[in-house]
């Protein structure tokens, strides 16, 4: 497939909402990280010492998960890969606590290694090799535009009074959907197709 090939096949419009998710926003909550800690009465330090922790959680679910794909596949892969990007919003929703800010960062470190191995190999299964660098340009760049969207957009959202905490609970609804999406379309993803004419 090319990419003109591609931006004819309905399955990347269903796919790509889901796949911008954890970009959009993990991208926002770091670039609004002081307003968060401030809202939940954590200091800065403490903030700051729970960055090894998403490291890690980035590390070493980014190695399992190629371990999954390469057993597997990424398309088995995608119903679950936003999930703890969900559990960690909504923890972070639930408790002002300290304990929650290392338990946040796993949650969001896990789920943004497994997007990575997600966006490099998806591609591929659906639309082979021959094609890939422009196939995987084209979808970076949309990468970038959700991500430089994110933070304007959250906060402007401040601005005018929906808090974080109301915020990350759109996005766990989104986050649940666009799941819901992946698993209805697994079936479909799975099946080998010939690019358009």
């Amino acid at each position: 497939w090319n990419c003109s090939q591609v931006l004819k096949d309905l399955r990347f419009y269903q796919i790509i909402p889901g796949l911008l998710a954890s970009p959009f926003i993990v991208t926002g909550v770091f670039f609004h990280q002081i307003h968060l800690i401030e809202t939940k009465s954590w200091s800065a330090s403490l903030w700051a010492s729970t960055y090894p922790f998403f490291a890690l959680s980035v590390t070493g679910v980014t190695l399992g998960s190629g371990w999954i794909v390469d057993r597997f596949s990424t398309v088995h892969l995608l119903r679950f890969f936003l999930a703890p990007l969900a559990f960690g919003l909504l923890l972070i929703v639930s408790t002002d606590n300290a304990f929650a800010a290392p338990i946040f960062m796993i949650l969001i470190g896990a789920s943004t290694g497994a997007a990575t191995i997600v966006f490099s190999t998806l591609w591929v299964e659906l639309y082979g090799i021959d094609y890939l660098g422009s196939i995987r340009s084209m979808c970076v760049s949309l990468v970038v535009l959700s991500t430089s969207i994110s933070p304007a957009l959250i906060g402007l959202l401040l601005d005018v009074g929906f808090t974080l905490e109301v915020q990350f609970i759109i996005f766990v609804i989104y986050i649940i959907i666009c799941s819901i999406n992946f698993a209805i379309l697994t079936p479909h993803l799975l099946i080998a197709r010939s690019p358009p004419s």
